[in-house]
């Protein structure tokens, strides 16, 4: 549903493909997360469409740690991690990452 509401749109804007990206994170597509996180970076965004877009950062970060950390890369996965602990310090999901 979301894949169709984007091709559609002659231009989708950053929020509709932020919420798509949200949908493939949740599904594993880090790939396409990536892509579209790095496509959305430089457009201009309302306050809420930033939010979204540092919160769906904020989760692709963890998840890219967790799974550097299960393919025994532990420094890179501390790297990966370290933007999101110096964004939400107190945030169980960083610290439960950081702790894992």
């Amino acid at each position: 549903m979301a894949r169709a509401a984007i091709a559609q749109a002659p231009l989708p804007s950053a929020d509709l493909m932020l919420q798509y990206a949200g949908l493939l994170l949740a599904a594993g597509d880090d790939v396409q997360v990536n892509a579209i996180l790095r496509n959305v970076q430089g457009q201009p965004m309302s306050v809420q469409t930033r939010k979204r877009f540092d919160d769906l950062l904020y989760r692709y970060r963890i998840r890219q740690a967790d799974l550097l950390r299960e393919g025994g890369d532990l420094a890179g996965a501390y790297d990966t991690l370290a933007p999101a602990l110096a964004q939400r310090p107190d945030d169980i999901q960083a610290v439960s990452a950081f702790a894992r």
